[in-house]
């Protein structure tokens, strides 16, 4: 799926950079979130008037799920797959009623599946942070080595 320009909603994740890459997409989208959130519980304080279903004394709510998001968008940024998995599942939950209501919704879908990939970009990032990286300079080095190992 990659292959067809899709790289956000589902990355190929092979090595340490590509994993830092979707947990990066995932801050991102918390960020995002948190900005968006927090705008929206300023409106509904602020101007006392309903906004779709939201009622004006939601406003709080909306601070609370603005800071809950920025700390998931901070932990990510430290790669904590804990969060990442809390991250998504508290997107999911929060969008359990818009995915039954609305069939076709698009953007909390786009926003699950970056999520998950962040998830398995936190859990891979982990899995390739403990392995050594060759490199050029490593392979010649660990070749220099051997050679004085072996002349001792």
């Amino acid at each position: 799926m990659c292959g067809m320009g899709l790289p956000l909603i589902w990355p190929r994740i092979s090595d340490k950079t590509s994993a830092r890459r979707a947990v990066k997409a995932g801050f991102w989208m918390c960020a995002l979130l948190a900005v968006l959130y927090t705008v929206m519980g300023t409106y509904l304080l602020v101007s006392r008037r309903p906004f779709r279903d939201y009622d004006p004394s939601l406003g709080w709510v909306f601070y609370e799920f603005g800071a809950l998001s920025g700390l998931v968008a901070w932990r990510l940024w430290k790669n904590s797959r804990v969060w990442a998995v809390i991250g998504l599942v508290l997107v999911a939950l929060g969008y359990h009623d818009k995915l039954r209501s609305v069939p076709g919704a698009v953007i909390p879908v786009f926003f699950l599946l970056v999520l998950f990939n962040t998830a398995r970009g936190t859990f891979a990032f982990h899995k390739y942070d403990g392995q050594q990286v060759s490199t050029p300079l490593t392979g010649i080095a660990d070749s220099v080595a051997q050679r004085e190992g072996t002349k001792s």
